[in-house]
């Protein structure tokens, strides 16, 4: 709700602190970021420190930092909003990484548990649409939307500590020993290569010169290929399980999910840009937004209902194709289109991503074997905040690039010519949601395609013999079989087997006497 209700806000915020449009560009990414780098740090030593202290001491900052932002200086240009912002990022992360495992220890060894972490799931995807209607409602009194952050943050610690099962454990020797084993080197690539990427994506937009730009791509490239050396040469010891990878439908459907997020996230920024764009910022630009999240979560509610008849897959295939539409169904947005329309197009959307979203997610962790499956959660949840943050940058960069700061974030007041710069921007941007999303679909709909073969596969192979098998038994069927006239079929002399493997009681007619009673004639096979 936070994420995408700052970005509704940012024409208010702007002219309210006298924000640079550089800063501006940073203060709902800044968040984003700070939340894919610390998702992997969080994940590593979650268990080691205690997720119930992580989950209460992550809602305390956020709603710590959201006070704080709400208390912004003006005279600081935004960047101490900035700075807070990327607290709260943290705080976030504390949360987020930590949500699903604490919700299922509350309901835990009771049949409602995967019932309450898709609520928990469904309330963070309709959370993407209420934020723009809560934003818009309080657009004049920007300030009132992260107290009102503040407070549900709050709320939220003081009720996970109340009623989360408290387990008193020595803790501080296990911690210090994860501490020590976490691969900071590796993490801190990493985090370098990503911020130094989405800071040379920034300066598309906002050029500082041609010199400094090569230089911050040449770093974040220098931190890239350090980070992919370390994750190679420490594969046991990374900080995070990239080995996980090599598992070719864990990898697809990971994939899947990074594009489908990818795709869902862009379009929730270009529909905030296009409706402030026709309808100012206002409540009722907020409310059209409410459809996309509220499609998410209907699209949960229902993969969830028919989980047991219908395999993920096809939720995810389903989902996929239906977020392909309703961006087809963007890209012919205009200045005339009536509003009815552009919440069915964003219905659409949001029931995609529902669809595709987490069913994706659950597929890919199911691929792998129980020990490593919350490193592979690790693994899908930094994919999908990777994707938001670049997705945010790729989108507001498009949007943009061809209008002055001057008439940036200020809603309908930009102008003509701008206003069309903007719409071009959009449509190049659905563009480009457009190809993530039809690469979520056809990712699943390949994995889904190979786990049919496979099951045809085993049922060919349980309705006939292996074929070892028959050749095992041709392979007796061609040996020597004796007549009972000392000659046997291919015409050599009857011999009686050795002692360990005859019957004690067995005769051999050898030339019509009867010799030792541990000899044996060999039967005729049947």
């Amino acid at each position: 709700m936070q994420t995408s209700g700052v970005i509704m806000l940012l024409p208010s915020i702007a002219s309210g602190l006298g924000v640079w449009s550089e800063v501006s560009f940073w203060v709902p990414l800044s968040p984003l970021a700070v939340l894919a780098v610390s998702t992997p740090v969080v994940a590593g030593l979650a268990d080691s420190l205690g997720r119930r202290r992580l989950f209460i001491a992550g809602g305390l900052l956020f709603s710590i930092t959201s006070l704080l932002c709400g208390f912004s200086n003006a005279g600081y240009g935004g960047v101490d909003l900035l700075v807070y912002q990327a607290f709260k990022g943290f705080g976030a992360a504390l949360v987020v990484v930590n949500s699903d495992i604490v919700v299922g220890c509350v309901f835990q060894q009771t049949a409602v548990a995967p019932m309450a972490v898709r609520i928990n799931h469904s309330a963070a995807a309709l959370g993407f649409g209420v934020g723009p209607l809560v934003a818009g409602a309080v657009s004049v009194q920007w300030r009132w939307f992260f107290f009102l952050g503040a407070l549900l943050a709050s709320s939220s610690s003081v009720l996970a500590a109340l009623f989360l099962p408290l387990r008193r454990e020595a803790f501080a020797a296990s911690a210090r020993r994860a501490v020590a084993m976490f691969d900071w080197l590796g993490w801190l690539c990493f985090a370098v290569m990503l911020l130094t990427l989405l800071l040379s994506l920034s300066l598309a937009a906002f050029p500082l010169g041609s010199l400094g730009t090569a230089l911050i791509c040449s770093f974040a490239a220098v931190c890239l290929v350090a980070f992919i050396v370390l994750a190679t040469f420490k594969e046991e010891r990374a900080f995070v399980d990239f080995s996980l990878l090599k598992n070719g439908s864990f990898f697809a459907l990971s994939l899947s999910n990074v594009c489908i997020s990818f795709a869902f996230f862009t379009i929730l920024v270009l529909s905030i840009f296009y409706l402030q764009l026709r309808f100012g910022q206002t409540a009722f630009s907020g409310a059209l937004l409410v459809p996309l999240g509220g499609g998410a979560w209907f699209a949960l509610c229902i993969q969830s209902a028919v989980q047991r008849s219908h395999r993920r897959l096809h939720c995810c295939v389903v989902g996929a194709l239906l977020a392909v539409v309703g961006i087809v169904g963007f890209t012919f947005l205009n200045s005339i289109t009536s509003a009815e329309l552009v919440s069915l197009v964003l219905f659409f959307v949001g029931a995609g991503y529902g669809l595709c979203g987490y069913p994706s997610f659950k597929a890919a962790v199911s691929c792998c074997a129980p020990a490593s499956r919350r490193a592979a959660a690790t693994i899908l949840m930094l994919g999908s905040f990777l994707s938001f943050s670049i997705s945010f940058a790729v989108a507001s960069i498009l949007v943009i690039t061809n209008i002055s700061t001057d008439n940036l974030f200020v809603g309908v007041s930009m102008g003509r010519q701008a206003s069309e710069f903007v719409m071009k921007g959009i449509q190049s941007s659905a563009y480009v949601a457009l190809t993530f999303a039809g690469a979520a679909f056809l990712l699943s709909a390949a994995v889904l395609v190979f786990v049919w073969l496979s099951a045809a596969t085993r049922r060919k192979a349980s309705l006939h013999p292996d074929r070892q098998e028959i050749q095992k038994q041709s392979a007796l069927d061609a040996q020597p079989r004796p007549t009972g006239n000392g000659e046997s079929f291919n015409g050599v002399k009857d011999g009686c087997m050795s002692e360990l493997e005859s019957p004690p009681r067995a005769v051999c007619l050898q030339q019509g006497t009867a010799v030792s009673k541990h000899s044996f004639i060999q039967r005729p096979q049947p």
